[in-house]
């Protein structure tokens, strides 16, 4: 069979899209579209060319029994009605993180920073309140955010994600090793990203760039440590001066923000390329916008599908019980 059905994602996947380990190691959770049976994936070479291979899914044998009949009707599937799964399913999906956005970004930060006690739950329940911070955030967004999001093409938002995916460690780069689990990890946070530009996502967008700012003033803070026990300077120790100023930018007053923001978008900075922000005001906003792509790139977001799918799945056990 050339399709194999994603529980997981609850679309229809090709074979030639599929690698090995997305069915051995279980990831998208495939089965049969017909029968709904488990199924392998099967590369068969035809020749001494490389695009000659034959990629196919296949029936295990204790269900082969159904494999002709399969064939026949897995083999009607049009590509429209593909596409029209795909989209539909794309929908429910982004609906889903939509309803959990602002949880999820929180316990991601809580998983890689358990014990930081400058960045506690408290301090972003502090933030969220802080007008000081709401006048820093429509700044971002006025500069930044909601201008280039909307104009970026999807192609763009991807070169960024990459970049972004670049900066993770190397073992949560490996638990998206395959094409398709990259590919869906890009897609869900690219139609997140366009999501968040909505008024009524205005809540989450707050949340990721509160998160965002912590990720940005640890990074800095760490550069900085790291730079002083190696005897180096830090871009002219213009880092430190950002890093010292997002630190007063939490605890000043509200009035005293737009003069904090003046001073550094004063301070030249000139070492970050010929179309990298060239003061440091811009310099923080393109800091804080990157770490807002690497959250969202790497959000766990396959396996929250599983948890969920298997909540789902204790649900309707347990309500069956009761009405048996």
């Amino acid at each position: 069979m050339k399709l194999g059905k994603s529980i997981l994602l609850d679309e229809l996947l090709k074979a030639d899209d599929v690698e090995y380990t997305d069915v051995s190691q279980n990831r998208f959770w495939i089965v049969c579209p017909a029968c709904n049976e488990a199924i392998f994936k099967v590369v068969r070479n035809q020749g001494t060319k490389e695009n000659s291979a034959l990629h196919y899914f296949s029936h295990y044998e204790a269900s082969k029994a159904y494999a002709a009949d399969c064939e026949l009707r897995v083999g009607r599937i049009t590509e429209r009605e593909i596409t029209e799964k795909a989209i539909q399913s794309r929908d429910q999906k982004l609906q889903f993180f939509i309803n959990t956005l602002q949880t999820i970004i929180h316990q991601d930060f809580r998983r890689h920073m358990p014990a930081d006690p400058r960045w506690t739950s408290n301090q972003f329940r502090v933030m969220t309140r802080s007008r000081t911070i709401a006048d820093l955030r429509s700044a971002f967004y006025d500069a930044f955010f909601l201008k280039t999001i909307p104009e970026s093409s999807d192609k763009a938002l991807l070169s960024a994600f990459d970049l972004a995916f670049s900066r993770l460690p190397q073992s949560e780069r490996n638990q998206l090793s395959t094409t398709l689990s990259l590919h869906t990890q890009k897609r869900i946070a690219i139609d997140l990203l366009r999501h968040l530009h909505t008024p009524q996502a205005l809540p989450s967008l707050d949340t990721l760039f509160d998160h965002s700012f912590a990720w940005y003033a640890r990074r800095l803070e760490n550069a900085s440590r790291n730079a002083k026990l190696l005897g180096l300077r830090t871009h002219n120790n213009d880092e430190e001066e950002i890093f010292k100023t997002m630190l007063r930018i939490m605890t000043t007053s509200r009035g005293k923000l737009r003069p904090i923001l003046s001073k550094l978008a004063q301070n030249q900075y000139g070492t970050t390329g010929p179309d990298g922000p060239d003061n440091s005001l811009l310099t923080m906003f393109d800091g804080i916008l990157r770490e807002s792509f690497v959250i969202l790139i790497r959000l766990p977001y396959l396996s929250l599908l599983r948890e969920s799918l298997k909540q789902q799945s204790v649900t309707s056990k347990a309500l069956w019980l009761v009405s048996s």
